[in-house]
């Protein structure tokens, strides 16, 4: 009798046995699944129901420094990708639905270019992030959040990885293109075809506020103007003013050394004069 129980008992460890292999097989594979960026998809994603917001467009992370690497553009895809994933209450834009048009890979925006990229894909939250080194061996990436209506922060993560080799080598690979200057030794000018003026905000309006906003823009063979950033802004609203309507102009292109239509960077004086 004791025989047979102690068979029986050894049967039902056994299935016990397989049955625990069985989950931790299944425990690794979802966790080789995971990315490290899931755990602040996950609080991202409450930050913005809290904050009653529908959908959101992840930025391309940049640093170290004022630059955009490989390393920066994967993590915060990866970021957009666990973010989808997480919830089913948000909606995830994806930025190469409008990069084509307004920026190129590679661009650090400012945030009046961020302002106005987030709402014309109509997304309702934007996030940004910034990498920095901590010692040798450490990344630190910080992510901020921003309602697109009034810029206002929703949440703010910090997230550390170890360096790893391959972290390493991504980090210094930038993500960019260099453009000669308008009028350089065998550039011409861009000249203007359609170049609406830019409006008065009503801000700027009550405070009487007037001067130049200085930006820098990409100008292409098709006369049109990307990666437009701030060199020196105006309070009031003015510089999101200035921004918006020189993205709507329309330029006869700059030709190069071969005479053929070149794109070129350019930069932009947006002048405000204020008339009672």
């Amino acid at each position: 009798m004791w025989v047979r129980a102690i068979r029986r008992m050894r049967v039902r460890l056994a299935r016990r046995v397989l049955v625990l292999l069985f989950v931790l097989a299944v425990a690794r594979i979802a966790g080789a699944q995971q990315t490290p960026m899931a755990p602040v998809a996950i609080r991202l994603a409450e930050a913005i129901a809290q904050s009653k917001q529908k959908s959101v467009v992840v930025l391309d992370f940049s640093g170290p420094g004022e630059k955009i690497t490989e390393l920066g553009e994967k993590l915060a895809s990866d970021l957009s990708v666990a973010l989808a994933k997480s919830s089913e209450n948000v909606e995830v834009k994806q930025k190469s639905e409008l990069e084509k048009d307004y920026f190129e890979p590679g661009t650090v925006l400012d945030p009046e270019s961020m302002l106005l990229f987030a709402r014309d894909l109509k997304a309702k939250v934007f996030v940004m992030g910034q990498i920095s080194l901590s010692g040798s061996d450490t990344l630190i990436l910080l992510v901020n959040a921003y309602r697109s209506d009034n810029g206002k922060g929703i949440a703010a993560f910090q997230v550390t990885f170890p360096l790893t080799e391959e972290k390493a080598s991504s980090m210094v690979r930038v993500v960019t293109n260099s453009y000669p200057d308008a009028g350089a030794p065998g550039y011409s000018l861009p000249k203007c075809s359609y170049c609406p003026r830019a409006e008065y905000s009503n801000e700027a309006m009550r405070e009487k506020i007037q001067g130049v906003v200085e930006l820098n823009a990409i100008v292409g063979t098709d006369g049109r103007l990307r990666n437009i950033r701030v060199v020196k802004g105006l309070p009031g609203g003015l510089t999101f003013e200035a921004i918006k309507a020189v993205r709507q102009w329309k330029l006869v292109p700059a030709t190069g050394p071969d005479g053929k239509a070149a794109a070129v960077q350019q930069v932009i004086m947006v002048a405000f004069q204020f008339q009672p």
